[in-house]
């Protein structure tokens, strides 16, 4: 894309503390094999063995799995090619990680490569601790955060700690000092909110305030949510050699919701929510990266005895059993178990339910839109999508989309447990189509 000649884009004033967490991603994409082989003998790690049992969200990333991948290099310079030209992409490994440390020396004081690379281990793990909304829908929610890096050099982190430190005080002044289970925590304020950093046993500890970290240390010799099974179930699913994974705990997110809806004061029916908040036990998704780019994997665990008739129809389904019909230049694949039938008359019911002059202005839709098609959109169409669904983009240079986006074609596969009618609709479609052009 050309810039707008006379054009420069307004950049906001540089911060440094974003670049603590660019650094941390960018780590991972930059250190090549080097960093893989001195970190391969890391055999702890700072994941979900620190994380309170009663946490809502989870996350946890692998740098080893990445810096390991032969894919690395093309992923860190895919965009060199469409980049403007006077853009900072970097066009290798090395000039990325040059722009980096240049960066932040400019902005921390210190750098990745000889400051935070000599300690740091094969990845890290950030939980969502608690979430608390206040008693007005204006007011902030109250989030407790931890996150954990894997420490494999605890001398070099000692040595660099003091860096650390003095970077912070010069953004946000002086550090409190607090000590648990032999974990010395510094503190500082931001915009009234306690943030906190503590070099543990094998593990860096950065949170939401000193409270976060001691349950953090504390979770490390007590129960974890390692040792959830509903954390267990849900990832024990995912692949093997993933490089990033996300757990949500069903629970939590119930528990969360209710506060919401409690303050309110909003029936969780009247915003279309078709089935209990019980249903749900837990859920987990994975990116792992292989010869074609990304593949995601996701599971989400129902508990049966809340599960609705038309939630265990959905469960049956089996979205992979389109792949094989599909050509090898696939460019992306998405598939569901639900059809948008299955969800149909719940959403509806709920939507009917919230508003009394719903059904009637339902009904007068229904009417019109059959009177131009020939069929009942929701009878005769949607109401039948009730089996597997996929959505594909597949290359296509006579694709009559190639003009706009590109060669590529986008089409879909919507499952149906009646294929008669459904059929009969589509030809229906196919015929209004082809009369109009």
């Amino acid at each position: 894309m050309e810039p707008v000649p006379g054009f420069e884009p307004l950049r906001p004033p540089r911060r440094k503390w974003p670049w603590i967490v660019a650094a941390v991603v960018v780590m991972v994409a930059v250190v090549g094999g080097v960093f893989a082989t001195r970190v391969i003998a890391v055999t702890r790690t700072a994941y979900a063995d620190v994380m309170p049992p009663d946490t809502v969200a989870f996350a946890h990333l692998d740098f080893l799995r990445i810096v390991q991948n032969e894919r690395i290099e093309d992923l860190v310079t895919a965009f060199e090619d469409v980049a403007p030209a006077d853009s900072d992409v970097p066009g290798d490994l090395q000039e990325a990680m040059d722009q980096l440390d240049e960066q932040m020396f400019e902005q921390l004081g210190f750098t990745m490569t000889e400051d935070v690379m000599p300690w740091v281990g094969r990845g890290m793990g950030i939980g969502l601790l608690t979430v608390e909304v206040g008693d007005a829908p204006a007011d902030i929610p109250n989030i407790e955060w931890i996150a954990s890096v894997d420490v494999r050099d605890g001398a070099a982190l000692e040595a660099f700690m003091p860096a650390l430190e003095d970077a912070i005080s010069a953004e946000f002044g002086e550090l409190g000092l607090t000590t648990y289970e032999g974990v010395s925590i510094r503190t500082w304020e931001s915009g009234g909110v306690e943030y906190a950093v503590g070099p543990g046993d094998k593990v860096l500890f950065i949170g939401s305030g000193a409270d976060a970290i001691r349950r953090a240390i504390t979770a490390q010799g007590a129960t974890s949510l390692s040792d959830v099974a509903a954390f267990q179930s849900a990832t024990e699913q995912l692949p093997d050699d993933r490089f990033f994974t996300m757990y949500a705990s069903g629970d939590e997110y119930a528990r969360l919701i209710e506060d919401v809806m409690d303050d309110t004061g909003i029936a969780l029916e009247e915003l279309g929510y078709p089935f209990e908040l019980s249903t749900f036990e837990s859920a987990s998704f994975a990116a792992t990266l292989n010869d074609n780019g990304f593949k995601f994997d996701g599971y989400t665990l129902m508990r049966p005895e809340h599960m609705e008739e038309w939630m265990v129809m959905a469960w049956r389904n089996n979205p992979e059993r389109f792949v094989p019909q599909l050509p090898a230049d696939t460019q992306f694949y998405m598939g569901t178990r639900n059809g948008p039938g299955l969800y149909a008359d719940a959403y509806l019911a709920a939507f009917i339910a919230g508003d009394p002059g719903a059904e009637e202005a339902l009904d007068g839709w229904r009417t019109d839109i059959a009177a131009e098609i020939g069929f009942d959109p929701l009878d005769d169409f949607i109401s039948l999508l009730d089996g597997e669904t996929a959505w594909v983009v597949i290359a296509d240079e006579n694709s009559s989309f190639a003009d706009e986006f590109g060669p590529f074609a986008f089409g879909a596969f919507l499952g149906t447990s009646d294929d008669a009618r459904l059929g009969a609709s589509v030809a229906t479609l196919v015929e209004l189509f082809a009369g109009e052009n």
